[in-house]
């Protein structure tokens, strides 16, 4: 079982050390959203006010993140979530299988954007294990949702599971 205290990692992850791993694990949707957009935040051009049309924001945790720590206006929206829930979430608190080789010619093919950064993320699979024991912790509906996941990474021991960090610009 992993301890709620494992999940606040300071040294790999400062910004989403902030969060309180319980209000994460409420939302939970998947692997830790914070950690990938942490990860993902450093290759972005970041600044109060820039704006960020969001769609598949799930239950807001990283449209909270995004507002909070680079004061960005997040419009966010998510066909699975009742826009009352994530409103409720917002104010209580706001995967693809490929290669980023793969997704980066995806992106320049188009020829409406410049990528600035396609990269695998270090140890992702880890992370997304780490996330889904705790997960798999908090009962029994937590166990039936993170168990074929556990059970999956572990498998896999990072071989092909990861997630691909993608940036670009507009042209």
């Amino acid at each position: 079982m992993t301890d709620l205290s494992d999940l606040v990692r300071p040294g790999r992850y400062p910004l989403s050390s902030r969060y309180d791993p319980t209000w994460l694990l409420d939302l939970d949707r998947g692997p830790n959203p914070l950690w990938l957009l942490e990860d993902l935040a450093g290759t972005l051009e970041l600044r109060p006010g820039t704006r960020i049309p969001y769609l598949g924001s799930g239950k807001g945790a990283t449209s909270v993140f995004l507002a909070r720590e680079f004061g960005a206006e997040v419009v966010a929206a998510d066909w699975w979530i009742a826009s009352e829930d994530a409103t409720a979430d917002f104010v209580e608190a706001a995967i693809a299988w490929h290669a980023a080789g793969w997704w980066r010619f995806l992106w320049e093919v188009t020829e409406l954007v410049e990528v600035t950064s396609a990269r695998l993320g270090a140890d992702a699979w880890e992370d997304w294990l780490l996330w889904a024991r705790a997960g798999a912790a908090r009962g029994p509906e937590g166990a039936r949702a993170n168990e074929p996941v556990i059970e999956m990474l572990t498998a896999d021991a990072g071989e092909f599971l990861s997630f691909a960090l993608i940036t670009a610009r507009k042209h």
